[in-house]
């Protein structure tokens, strides 16, 4: 994962610390969107905690690598003020590089140990996303204790790391590369050898045991689609000690912190087990809160978590309706027949009307937002729940708590205000950093991670605000003949070759747009 502070202990057998680990092979990272205070806003309000406005918040991201995640928050919140710490002086001059390039100027990127930082000031969201199992104990002790001192009162810690039982089969796989690499020192000739290795076990294994095999196999499929830095910072890391949920909290419970929720909300409250099962697990948890967790992931075997801290204890409960000061947004798009709409590879079909127009009205404003107390009242005014219980807002936050469960809608409290085209297309000020350093996935609006095809990437590098559609085709043009643009222009008339180039921009803006990457 991203790295962590820490230069203890051997790693491959060649006593590679933390530090020159990722000197030599600087991990690249991307947005991870569940640390975005906002998301974090949604989940820990919906658990009854009043954390800080994002807008306006203090945030700090041990572990920020490159900048990948750190810096887009920074731009989307120009008012927040953010601190990115790293062990690594070449991932802070990367970022530092990052940060300039997209004009920034509310952003402080430090080189240091965990164990060293001290800030006079606290803050309201302290990240440390693929840092936790990643490092040394003295500097996961650290690392509590620096949440515990520098969070606000009503502030939220988002902390990730791999947890038991799920990681423990994978153990077994690490120690089996890390056994075969043992007497290799560069890193891409490790990360080489160890896919190598998974790929013989996985072809080599005993037929008798074909769980096993299965098991390799699909392990070995995930390397081989995973990127160097991943394998090598994952999986041949200095240090990787996944723990049970319960250990990790009560380790942070010592310093005054509190466990709020799971980062990812579906990931909480039993949506990932079948309806009765749930209710077997209350009861075997006796309706604690955290038991209930714990023993969710013995059953899903979950391999991997993004746990919310807060000092304050949280509601035993949910309580959704205090998402009515929030905005929620969904990117679906109308589908085939009526009161039908589909969401990614998701489709919904003969939707209760209500639920039809809800969606219609968000879908209208994407990749905007609408204010959720607006919804409620234009739910009122249809009129398709005339029952009081049905029309309450309690009942209406409910539903919308399902929909955001299912990935339908998002629930933020931040305004975002949609834009008509431009004349002139722009990407995000973040997004032309992101192309003009060459990295492989852009950031949206709404801090996700995506891939783009090479045409795309192409209008995108170009689209800086000073051209038109057909500046932008004739500049796309211009790609093409220098081959940085390969199309099927085989037979094709240069005017073929233009108009094609034109309506392609027409496409690609509203693709960007509809990507959340440009105005």
């Amino acid at each position: 994962m991203k790295p962590g502070p820490d230069s203890d202990g051997a790693g491959a057998g060649q006593g590679r610390t933390n530090y020159r680990a990722y000197q030599e092979m600087p991990y690249e990272g991307c947005a991870h969107g569940d640390t975005d205070p906002a998301r974090i806003w949604t989940i820990a309000t919906l658990r009854g905690l009043t954390p800080p406005d994002p807008r306006t918040a203090r945030v700090l991201e041990i572990g920020c690598a490159r900048g990948r995640n750190l810096i887009p928050m920074a731009a989307r919140l120009p008012e927040a003020r953010f601190v990115g710490l790293d062990v690594s002086d070449r991932h802070i001059a990367d970022s530092t590089a990052l940060a300039q390039a997209a004009g920034l100027r509310n952003v402080e990127l430090r080189v240091g140990d965990v164990a060293d930082f001290d800030d006079p000031e606290p803050f309201d969201y302290i990240i440390a996303h693929g840092v936790y199992s990643w490092i040394a104990p003295r500097a996961q002790a650290a690392l509590r204790r620096l949440c515990g001192r520098a969070l606000t009162d009503d502030g939220v810690a988002h902390v990730s790391h791999n947890v038991k039982p799920g990681w423990q089969r994978r153990q077994a796989m690490r120690d089996m590369m890390l056994y075969h690499v043992r007497a290799l020192d560069e890193p891409s000739a490790q990360v080489a050898a160890a896919r190598g290795l998974l790929k013989f076990l996985a072809t080599a294994s005993s037929p008798q045991d074909q769980a096993y095999k299965l098991w390799l196999h699909a392990e070995y499929e995930t390397l081989t689609h995973s990127s160097d830095d991943y394998v090598f910072h994952e999986h041949l890391a200095v240090h990787n000690a996944p723990s049970y949920l319960h250990e990790v909290v009560a380790d942070f419970q010592e310093h005054g912190l509190e466990f709020v929720a799971d980062g990812y909300l579906p990931s909480n409250f039993g949506r990932l087990l079948p309806e009765a099962l749930a209710r077997d697990l209350t009861r075997l948890a006796g309706g604690q809160r955290l038991a209930f967790e714990q023993y969710q992931d013995f059953v899903i075997n979950r391999a991997f978590r993004k746990t919310l801290f807060a000092r304050k204890t949280p509601a035993m409960g949910i309580d959704p309706e205090r998402w009515l000061t929030a905005h929620a947004m969904s990117a679906c798009e109308p589908g085939e027949g009526p009161r039908t709409w589909r969401i990614g590879d998701h489709v919904m079909a003969d939707l209760h009307p209500s639920a039809d127009a809800l969606l219609a009205r968000l879908a209208a404003r994407w990749p905007g937002t609408v204010p959720i107390n607006a919804l409620f009242e234009a739910h009122v005014s249809d009129g398709f729940d005339p029952s009081p219980d049905r029309a309450s807002p309690a009942a209406f936050c409910r539903d919308l708590f399902m929909l955001a469960m299912n990935e339908i809608i998002e629930v933020t409290p931040i305004a975002i205000e949609p834009e008509a085209p431009r004349a002139q297309p722009r990407v995000f000020p973040w997004v032309a950093a992101e192309l003009a350093a060459g990295l492989g996935r852009q950031t949206t609006l709404h801090h996700r991670s995506v891939a783009i095809p090479q045409a795309l990437r192409c209008l995108a590098e170009l689209a800086d605000g000073t051209r038109d559609h057909a500046a932008l085709a004739a500049a796309l043009r211009g790609y093409v003949d220098d081959g940085r643009l390969p199309l099927p222009v085989d037979g094709a008339t240069p005017d073929e070759v233009t108009r094609g180039l034109s309506q392609g921009v027409e496409r690609g803006v509203a693709r960007l747009r509809r990507m959340a990457l440009a105005r």
